[in-house]
């Protein structure tokens, strides 16, 4: 399971977006990196 990066929200591995504020969240590659 994943969480927002902008609200702490928890989401489903993969969502683009968060479903509670809307923020993009960072690709894998981003993720990776970090």
């Amino acid at each position: 399971m994943a969480f927002c990066v902008s609200c702490g929200q928890s989401l489903h591995d993969g969502m683009r977006f968060c479903r509670f504020c809307g923020n993009q969240q960072p690709g894998e590659q981003l993720i990776q990196r970090l």
